[in-house]
């Protein structure tokens, strides 16, 4: 015992030792450290901070009870639709499936993306809010901190609202007046009762300030009525039941469902996901984990740049470490005093690279806030215990991924050679071969990440110069939505959305307005249609194409031409004969012989039982772009029907009251789109004074807020590729300085002998020419065939950008080629001023 502590005391001691060796070596060459610890810095900055953001995103989770057993059950057509987490249970099959399930200790629902009116002494304001299940926050495990949580007596089919605020809310309504519970709020235009106070920072699913018990303002309808809206279900797991057991059941009550109603034909499977599945896609997960292998090639790339001045720096210590092997200093003991060193050096860089992640990281967490839609309030990016584990791994890994090959090619000093004047053997020629090895790895990084982030770049650049087929700078556009309390019928809110648009179209300041229900001038639905006269070989072939129900006048404020044919007349409608308008693509694709005009078609309805009406095409209009800036689809294929149209009529011609509507406005000449938002307001006001309206700009200002995740994500993509750049162009620098240091000698024999200075400096150039040539061809090699390998999932990140666009990688490889020629050059021309005789005499 006593020989044992002996041992692990005298080991203790040589670390300490070799750690105030490695400080007093690493004071005496302040350069080297200096430049060493920034490029690590760099590298382990980059993986810190992107691994915040991924843990942030994909890995942290929640922080309820049993979180691990909390889940998403979804029902669709299939296991593809399954994949794109987009709702389909309604509110009928939730109950159903509460009824049979045997799986879960809970099952609640949500309505995705929903808010409320807020009325408060006077003023009515949006705020976010949740339509919820009285379980749900008992299946999540939470309770509020005043009051009491929803009952199955709240969740009534017509029963007055109650209400529960969020910590922010009842702070800035109520000033956190512990006496709120019971107070009155009119939402939605009912008057209803406040019963509790969520915890402070519970924000769930996403950003709400309140809830509201679902079925007083969504009731239980019919599967069949057109105006369902479908839910979001979570749930909680039985201890002991897997997902793959969960799902088997999920799928079998989906099909028993879609044999007794088959009016609902999105009950055909189910699945059952990690609640953190609902809050991700495989699109954005892998982008993520894109990033993260971009900030890891950049730290690879870093740990090569030290390891190539590390060569340097021990090529130049050869003596000393063959005086310490001729003191008895073993090997090993030689590599973990330069390992300590390089420890210094990685512990210098992880502090630097920490304080960069924690400015670029709270940056970031910033920046998300105005996604739109938003990240969930949850997700938030800190460096926290698994991001710190992975600053300590990085560390490690910087130290041996840039200190241990030089250290083993260091450590084997041949004691008799190096003690020779000169010293200059087998082992330098050894380093130099490996120091151009590392460059030419530098360089097929560099390669792969550049392409990367260029690629997003184009992608970016599309999306921001797209043609949209009109001036998306030229109009103004709102939103506003109508709720059952106020609004309670199909006719009133016809009658609504008439008296406001009569209002703005009397209005002075503007030359035209329309409604839509085009969500923000941003995304429209999409489905199948049959072509009559035209048979599709089965379900897959039938076309997909784009709808919009409009008003009229909606073509004339876009500035979207009639080429044949008509708009809609006002007093249109399904009741008298159903009719739709075509764009120029659905026109050419469907119609070749072009005879659209007069044509009929209809959408598929999803219960083949019910079959949706005939429409009569009355009119063609030129193309705009139906999808906004992301919808990567062939085609723009679309159609648009009269507003009060339904998408699904269920095979009964009814009127429909659009609930959220789009507000488009075409100023006058000569007044600004901008300046059009207060005849909006004033229109509104004038039909209902407590109405809000939101999401108010022009289609160009709409799409710039949605591109802000995309316009992020390239300049993280794009700060790599620059990084990476910059640390290959400095790693080939110093591989050529000191290949030039190391050959004065030579340099100075071959000149003494005759030789040309421009034939010397050729020769540099053509070497450090050979390994630049050999990292391009082999790093355009290897990005053509990741992206060849991952062909679809590039694809589906890129926006109508081809993966292998020849015009990026030729632009990579002359940017390359050229600093990589700068860096080398720059050294290299120090051969054209030695002097034969100094050279000489110093050797």
């Amino acid at each position: 015992m006593p020989s044992v502590l002996s041992r692990v005391a005298f080991t203790l001691g040589t670390i300490g030792i070799d750690l105030r060796i490695g400080a007093r070596m690493l004071a005496k060459e302040k350069a080297f450290c200096a430049i060493a610890a920034g490029v690590l810095a760099l590298g382990i900055g980059a993986v810190t901070t992107q691994f915040a953001v991924v843990n942030g995103v994909l890995l942290r989770g929640f922080s309820f009870p049993d979180a691990d057993r909390l889940v998403t059950v979804q029902f669709g057509q299939s296991t593809t639709e399954l994949e794109a987490l987009v709702p389909r249970i309604m509110p009928a099959d939730l109950l159903d499936l509460q009824a049979r399930q045997m799986s879960f200790d809970s099952l609640a629902g949500w309505l995705l993306f929903s808010a409320a009116n807020v009325n408060l002494n006077g003023a009515t304001e949006r705020r976010a809010a949740g339509y919820v299940t009285h379980d749900f926050f008992r299946m999540l495990g939470i309770r509020p901190v005043l009051g009491r949580d929803f009952t199955a007596e709240d969740d009534r089919d017509g029963a007055a609202p109650t209400i529960i605020l969020g910590d922010a809310l009842w702070r800035e309504l109520f000033e956190s007046d512990p006496n709120v519970i019971g107070r009155s709020l009119r939402v939605n235009g009912r008057v209803g009762t406040i019963i509790g106070v969520m915890p402070r920072g519970f924000a769930f699913p996403y950003d709400e300030q309140l809830w509201i018990a679902l079925r007083t303002e969504s009731p239980v309808r019919p599967r069949h009525e057109h105006a369902n809206r479908p839910v979001i279900v979570y749930g909680r797991l039985k201890p002991g039941v897997t997902l793959a057991q969960a799902s088997a059941e999920v799928s079998l009550i989906a099909a028993q469902l879609a044999k007794e109603h088959p009016e609902n034909a999105a009950l055909k499977t189910g699945q059952v996901q990690p609640l953190l599945a609902a809050f991700t896609t495989p699109r954005s997960a892998g982008l993520l984990y894109t990033l993260l292998a971009f900030s890891l090639g950049v730290l690879l790339i870093a740990c090569v740049n030290v390891a190539n001045m590390q060569f340097a720096r021990a090529t130049l210590r050869l003596r000393e470490l063959a005086i310490r092997a001729s003191f008895g200093a073993t090997r090993a003991r030689l590599l973990r005093q330069l390992l300590t060193e390089n420890l210094l050096l990685a512990l210098v860089g992880a502090a630097l690279g920490t304080l960069l992640a924690l400015w670029t990281v709270g940056w970031l967490d910033s920046a998300v806030r105005a996604f739109r839609p938003p990240l969930p309030g949850w997700m938030r990016f800190s460096i926290d215990g698994p991001v710190l584990t992975t600053i300590v791994a990085a560390t490690l890994f910087a130290t041996v991924g840039s200190g241990l090959l030089p250290g083993l090619m260091a450590a084997r000093v041949g004691l008799a050679a190096e003690l020779k004047e000169g010293g200059r053997g087998a082992t330098s020629r050894r380093t130099g071969v490996i120091a151009r090895v590392l460059v030419v790895l530098q360089i097929v990084v560099t390669c792969i990440l550049l392409i990367g982030s260029l690629l997003q770049l184009r992608s970016i650049e599309r999306q921001q110069h797209i043609d949209h087929g009109y001036d998306p700078t030229a109009v103004m556009s709102a939103r506003y939505m109508l709720m059952a309390g106020d609004h309670p019928t199909e006719a009133a809110r016809i009658a609504f959305n008439e008296k406001v648009l009569a209002e703005l179209r009397v209005h002075p300041s503007l030359a035209s307005a329309a409604f839509s229900e085009r969500y923000r001038m941003i995304s429209v639905p999409e489905g199948p249609v049959e072509i009559e006269g035209q048979t599709a070989a089965d379900e897959a072939s039938q076309p997909i194409v784009a709808s919009e129900r409009i008003t009229d006048g909606y073509f004339a404020t876009l500035g979207q031409p009639i080429l044949a044919g008509r708009d809609f007349r006002p007093e249109e409608s399904d009741l008298k004969l159903p009719v739709a308008i075509v764009n120029a693509t659905f026109a050419r694709l469907h119609f070749p012989n072009g005879d659209a005009l007069g044509r009929r078609f209809r959408s598929v309805n999803p219960n083949p039982k019910t079959p949706e009406p005939w429409r009569v095409i009355v009119g063609i209009v030129a193309d705009v772009r139906m999808s906004g800036p992301f919808d990567s689809r062939a085609h723009n294929s679309g159609y648009y029907l009269p507003f009060t149209s339904n998408l699904y009529n269920r095979g009964q011609p009814t009127l429909s009251g659009m609930s959220y509507v789009t507000v488009i406005v075409r100023p006058r000449d000569g007044i600004r789109a901008e300046a059009s938002l207060q005849a909006i307001r004033e229109a509104v006001a004038k039909v209902d004074p407590d109405m809000p309206i939101y999401y108010t700009g022009t289609p160009q200002a709409q799409f710039e807020t949605y591109l802000g995740q995309s316009r992020l994500i390239t300049l993280l993509s794009l700060a790599v590729g620059i990084i990476a750049v910059a640390l290959a162009a400095a790693g080939l620098y110093g591989v050529t300085a000191h290949a030039v240091n190391r050959r004065r000698q030579e340099f100075g024999i071959r000149l003494a002998l005759g030789a040309d200075r421009r034939q010397l400096l050729t020769l540099v150039l053509r070497q450090a020419g050979r390994q630049v040539a050999l990292g391009l061809v082999l790093g355009l090699a290897a990005t053509g065939a990741i992206a060849l390998t991952a062909r679809s999932a590039i694809a589906g990140a890129l926006f109508e950008t081809n993966p292998f666009d020849p015009l990026t990688y030729a632009a990579v490889a002359l940017l390359l080629g050229g600093i990589a020629l700068l860096a080398t050059f720059l050294p290299a021309r120090r051969v054209t001023k030695v002097d034969p005789m100094i050279a000489l005499r110093a050797e």
